[in-house]
């Protein structure tokens, strides 16, 4: 996690001081949101730029390559494109592309048969629509660049095998000490909470999680690893961007279930 992304990026000079920890942990400098570049893409029409992402791959590169020393590694700004490019250089330095990895080295590992970017036709068929706002069917979200950023499709089975390992559940399993690893604070904000990789940790009351949403779809996961509690919450519905349902009732269930174990 420490090598520069100047080892995955010729356009980048070598010793680039952005490594792939600072892009899983949303220190990178990259910003999270920019009313500015926002309004900038709308007269942009020949950059490809994924769903809830403000910038195309060599936007982003050329973005990193003009950030300062001194600014990375230091402040979390939730970056979609840092994810992607987190994504791509993992796959590049596997040697494959990034669905592959993740089949071989975490679904396939754990039997989470359902966890996948492409959906196979029985997948397919039993993929739950999504809807958005007014019970609006929401089009099948598609991400050609960055799909480490929100690609993946799973469900509540496979996810909570996912999250067994994070309990110890399967303390001898070869996926465990890496898993560890990934829960561990590797960035402090203060007194409420830290990054993990991939992880928001609140330091409150020791539970680690993570939320999405995208078209018509949002989650919650989350986990009390000291008590073996786990959540995972899966909806077809997403009323808007900053609606935070999910995150409240997870919280509330792994308090109640916490409070009454």
């Amino acid at each position: 996690m420490d090598d520069s992304i100047g080892k995955y990026e010729q356009a980048l000079q070598i010793e680039h001081p952005v490594t792939l920890k600072h892009l899983s942990t949303h220190t990178s400098g990259l910003p999270s949101i920019s009313l500015i570049k926002t309004i900038m893409n709308q007269f942009d029409k020949k950059t490809y730029r994924d769903p809830y992402c403000l910038f195309g791959v060599q936007e982003a590169i050329t973005y990193l390559s003009k950030v300062s020393p001194g600014r990375v590694g230091k402040v979390f700004r939730y970056s979609n494109e840092g994810m992607g490019l987190l994504g791509r250089y993992l796959a590049q330095k596997l040697g494959t592309d990034l669905e592959k990895a993740l089949l071989e080295f975490i679904c396939q590992p754990l039997g989470m048969q359902d966890t996948t970017i492409r959906l196979s036709l029985d997948q397919r068929n039993r993929l739950v629509p999504g809807y958005a706002g007014k019970d609006v069917n929401q089009p099948e979200l598609a991400m050609k660049v960055f799909e480490g950023a929100g690609a993946l499709r799973s469900t509540v089975t496979d996810m909570l095998q996912f999250l067994s390992v994070y309990l110890g559940i399967y303390a001898d399993h070869p996926m465990s000490k890496p898993f560890h690893v990934t829960q561990q604070e590797h960035i402090s904000q203060g007194k409420s909470f830290g990054v993990g990789l991939g992880w928001i940790i609140d330091k409150r009351n020791g539970i680690i999680w993570h939320n999405g949403s995208t078209h018509g779809y949002s989650s919650f996961l989350g986990c009390d690893p000291y008590n073996s509690i786990g959540i995972v919450i899966l909806s077809n519905y997403r009323p808007n961007l900053m609606d935070d349902t999910l995150n409240r009732i997870g919280y509330e269930i792994l308090t109640q279930i916490r409070e009454n174990k």
